[in-house]
């Protein structure tokens, strides 16, 4: 990371320090590298900035809240998908976040609809 993302990322480029130190500066920059070139193995987010590419594996992200106390949402992918299957009048009911075997069939779901999506795309 540059200096100016450090300053734009600073809890993202402490994560970083953090894990370099934990596993090793080159197996960490690899992983980043990765992520830049279109690997879903790194993605971070923050203060409007994003690195990385995101992947369609998880279902949920743990974050903090103004308080310090952790929480949970979908992820940023399960949301787009939501909302262009909404766009498109395509019904994936959403699910309880507290069944996990409910989250992971909307996730199947989405990522069906965006397959097909993909090859309508592809034939176009």
């Amino acid at each position: 990371m540059g200096k100016n993302l450090r300053e734009e990322m600073p809890w993202t480029a402490a994560l970083i320090d953090d894990l370099r130190a934990a596993f090793g500066k080159d197996v960490i920059d690899g992983q980043i590298r990765r992520g830049l070139k279109g690997e879903p193995v790194f993605w971070v987010r923050e203060n409007g900035h994003e690195l990385g590419t995101r992947g369609t594996v998880q279902t949920s992200v743990v974050y903090w809240d103004e308080r310090g106390i952790s929480r949970s949402r979908p992820a940023a992918w399960i949301l787009d998908a939501r909302a262009m299957a909404h766009r498109d009048g395509v019904v994936i009911t959403p699910a309880d976040p507290a069944d996990q075997d409910d989250v992971e069939r909307e996730a199947a779901a989405l990522r069906r609809y965006i397959e097909k999506k993909k090859s309508k795309g592809k034939g176009q």
